[in-house]
C-alpha cells in the first residue's frame, strides 16, 4: 500500500482516488500522533525551569534558592534580566525564595515558599522590594509647631551628603536614597533667625516598613539675650564714647597748660 502522486494532466479512476486520498488521511493522523508523543517524552523528561527576579529591573540584590532542608541551591546577585534556573529543581519539591541582602535604597523582601509543578510548566516568581523610607520634620521645641527656613542635611558615617533641603513646615521624605540598616546624621547646616543651632541627630536607616519617622527639633534664643548685630551696634555706640571722651578731657588739660 502507498501513495500515488500525479502529474498535471493525468486522469485516475474514482476508486483508486478514494483510496489515495484515504491513504493519505491515515498517514497525516500517524504522523500527527508521532509527533505529539515525542513532544510529551520531552517535556516529562526536560528538567522544569523557573525563573526568578527581584521587583523590576532591580540590580544588585543578592538571592537565595533554599530547599526543604535549609541547603542553599543557588545563590546569585539580580542583574535587569530575569535569573533562570532548570536541573538544579525537582519536579513536586518545596523551595524557598530568600533575599540575603537588598541593593541600597530598598528593604529586604519577605520570603517566598513555592512548590515546583510536576507538569513541567515554567513558572515565573516575582520578589519586590519596597524602597527605604525616612521622615523628617522639623519644630519648635516649645510650642511644637513647624520651622520655616532651616537648611537640613543627611550625612553618611564617611560625611557624604545623601539630601539637602530647605524646610518649609511640611515633612520630608527621604525616599529609596538610604541603605537599610546604616547609620546616618542629621545636620543643621543654616539656622533660622530667632532659633540656637540644634545639635546633630543620627539614626540608622529602617529594614523594614513601615517609614521611620524623626522629629528635629529647634529652641528659640531668649529674648533678653541681645542679637549678634545688636552688641556690634553697642560695642561700637561705647567705642565712640569713649574716644570722644578722650578727646574732650584732652583738650582741656592742654588748654589748662596754656
Amino acid at each position: 500500500m502507498g501513495v500515488r502522486f500525479l502529474r498535471k494532466g493525468q486522469k485516475m479512476k474514482k476508486g483508486k482516488w478514494i483510496l489515495a486520498l484515504c491513504v493519505s488521511c491515515m498517514a497525516l493522523v500517524s504522523l500527527t500522533c508521532f509527533f505529539r508523543h515525542a513532544r510529551a517524552e520531552k517535556e516529562e523528561t526536560e528538567p522544569p525551569k523557573t525563573k526568578y527576579y527581584s521587583g523590576e529591573a532591580i540590580e544588585g540584590a543578592v538571592l537565595q534558592l533554599i530547599d526543604k532542608d535549609g541547603k542553599v541551591v543557588k545563590e546569585w546577585t539580580t542583574t535587569k534580566a530575569a535569573y533562570e534556573i532548570g536541573a538544579e529543581l525537582v519536579a513536586g519539591e518545596t523551595y524557598t525564595l530568600h533575599e540575603k541582602s537588598a541593593p541600597p535604597g530598598y528593604l529586604l523582601a519577605e520570603d517566598i515558599t513555592f512548590t515546583v509543578p510536576l507538569d513541567g510548566k515554567k513558572q515565573e516568581i516575582t520578589m519586590v522590594d519596597a524602597p527605604t523610607s525616612v521622615e523628617i520634620e522639623k519644630k519648635d521645641k516649645d510650642t511644637a509647631e513647624p520651622v520655616y527656613n532651616a537648611v537640613l542635611q543627611i550625612l553618611d558615617e564617611n560625611g557624604v551628603i545623601m539630601d539637602e533641603w530647605t524646610t518649609d513646615g511640611t515633612v520630608h521624605e527621604v525616599k529609596g536614597i538610604l541603605t537599610a540598616g546604616q547609620k546616618y546624621i542629621i545636620h543643621e547646616k543654616v539656622t533660622p533667625v530667632g532659633y540656637k543651632q540644634s545639635d546633630d541627630v543620627s539614626f540608622i536607616a529602617p529594614t523594614e516598613e513601615p517609614p521611620y519617622k524623626v522629629t528635629f527639633y529647634n529652641v528659640k534664643v531668649p529674648d533678653d539675650v541681645p542679637k549678634t548685630g545688636d552688641s556690634f551696634s553697642m560695642l561700637l555706640i561705647i567705642g565712640i564714647a569713649g574716644v570722644a571722651l578722650v578727646g574732650i578731657g584732652t583738650f582741656l588739660w592742654l588748654r589748662k597748660k596754656m
